[in-house]
């Protein structure tokens, strides 16, 4: 028994001392240091059984007396079994682990250790590259998103420029418009006029200046500056420019009296105003319907005394 105690004693610590070594190599200590701890955690096991002097002052006269009589029983007993043979249900002793087989689980353990040194080495330099990589994803998201401030900026310059170009714009064809309509101030358009074969221009204004007398029942003093129609299709509509605004007004006035006829005298707008007015003509014939004093003056509709416009929906809107 008191072997036997003693073997589960040195049990106990050899396990204590290989926990340490895997904490030790948890914490990934080389294994040469490794190595020389568990040899000092051996032999200081081995010391430690050993115990103080004082403490532990040796067996007393009973325990020696016990010892020797238990000696000299296993001494027969080995006696009587080497003459009659090993007894059936003999306990076989238990081999205690040598210096070799410790200096052999510490190489094995050291191996490993080793091993897994070398593997965490490698998981650390994966997780260095990894490190290294963000980093530059990092760098470069960074310089993404400056790029992006920049072009923000540049696209709130453009967006400016944008609206101050169609400001421009809107205002140069305002102009255009302007100038357009100031240059077709004096023309007059003639509709539903029979074209004679081979007409010239000397024929269209004399044909224009017998309408004028015989028709409008106005002097011929009415002077044109040029007359001609307006394209190459038969009837199509003659276009005059009057010398003088007023002769224009006279003409104007006078084209209630064509009433019933298939002749048509209109004035001469820009293309903005043409787009106008033809929007304004559906609406002109539903108030006229409805018994409205109605008409179409340049590029509004006058109902009752009131201007209307169209927006964009072509609905009526006045105009303040």
């Amino acid at each position: 028994m008191p072997v036997y105690n003693n073997f589960m004693a040195k049990r106990s610590k050899l396990k204590a001392a290989m926990k340490i070594a895997i904490v030790i190599l948890k914490s990934r200590v080389d294994g040469v240091t490794l190595g020389l701890l568990l040899s000092y955690l051996f032999w200081g096991s081995l010391l430690l059984q050993c115990g103080d002097v004082e403490q532990n002052p040796g067996p007393t006269d009973n325990m020696r007396q016990t010892r020797l009589t238990s000696g000299s029983r296993a001494a027969t007993t080995e006696r009587a079994v080497g003459s009659q043979g090993t007894p059936p249900n003999a306990a076989t002793p238990t081999k205690q682990p040598t210096l070799s087989d410790v200096m052999a689980t510490l190489q094995s353990m050291n191996n490993s250790m080793t091993r897994m040194s070398s593997k965490l080495d490698d998981v650390s330099g994966d997780v260095g590259l990894m490190r290294e990589q963000f980093a530059e994803l990092q760098g470069e998201m960074k310089g993404l998103r400056e790029e992006v401030s920049d072009l923000r900026l540049e696209n709130d310059d453009l967006k400016r420029s944008n609206c101050d170009m169609k400001k421009q714009i809107d205002e140069l064809e305002r102009k255009t418009d302007d100038l357009e309509g100031r240059s077709k101030r004096n023309n007059l358009i003639f509709y539903g006029l029979p074209r004679q074969e081979k007409e010239t221009n000397v024929e269209c204004e004399a044909m224009l200046k017998d309408l004028i007398t015989d028709k409008l029942e106005l002097a011929d003093d009415i002077v044109f500056d040029r007359a001609h129609r307006l394209n190459s299709k038969p009837n199509s509509p003659v276009i005059a420019r009057c010398v003088f605004f007023k002769d224009k007004v006279k003409i104007l006035k006078a084209k209630r009296k064509l009433q019933g006829s298939q002749i048509f005298i209109g004035e001469d707008f820009s293309e903005r105003v043409r787009e106008i007015r033809r929007r304004l003509t559906p609406h002109l014939k539903v108030k006229r319907n409805e018994g409205c004093r109605v008409s179409i003056v340049f590029d509004h509709l006058l109902v009752d005394g009131k201007r209307y416009s169209v927006d964009n929906g072509n609905n009526l809107t006045e105009i303040k």
